[in-house]
């Protein structure tokens, strides 16, 4: 039984109890996507400020990521570990808005947060386990997941 599957340029690749069955040996989770529910996510493997991680992603076609359900959020808590800059941002009136410019409907922060803690906060990062949202310093270096939806 397969547990992920990851797409990198024109193969799959797929992780069955913990080992990769690859065509030749390559970091697969470095390098290539993880698809769920139509759209493809790659963690980053370089800690960036969040304007940074945008850029990062926005090189590769996608943008930071948008988590718009339970189900999706459940997905990025269990395929991404570490804190990670989400597409998440507040106004100076402490509006939170998605990259895409929709508003936040579906919420996971973490106890006693979104708190502002010094004045700066204004970006958003997943918790070390992933399952909650924190807002944090733009400035700070993080890891993050990009995402880019698929068309067919």
């Amino acid at each position: 039984m397969c547990e992920s599957k990851y797409t990198c340029d024109n193969y799959s690749f797929i992780k069955r109890k913990g080992l990769w069955l690859t065509p030749n040996k390559i970091n697969v989770e470095r390098f290539c996507w993880l698809y769920f529910q139509g759209s493809v996510y790659l963690g980053s493997t370089t800690e960036q400020t969040w304007q940074e991680s945008r850029q990062y992603c926005q090189k590769r076609g996608a943008d930071l990521t948008i988590i718009s359900s339970v189900q999706e959020q459940t997905f990025v808590a269990t395929s991404f570990t570490e804190r990670r800059w989400i597409g998440l941002t507040a106004s100076q009136s402490r509006e939170w808005i998605w990259v895409d410019g929709s508003q936040l409907n579906t919420r996971f922060w973490d106890s006693g947060e979104p708190n502002n803690k010094h004045n700066d906060e204004f970006c958003v990062e997943t918790n070390y386990n992933g399952d909650t949202w924190n807002d944090e310093g733009c400035y700070e270096k993080r890891l993050c997941i990009c995402q880019k939806r698929m068309t067919f």
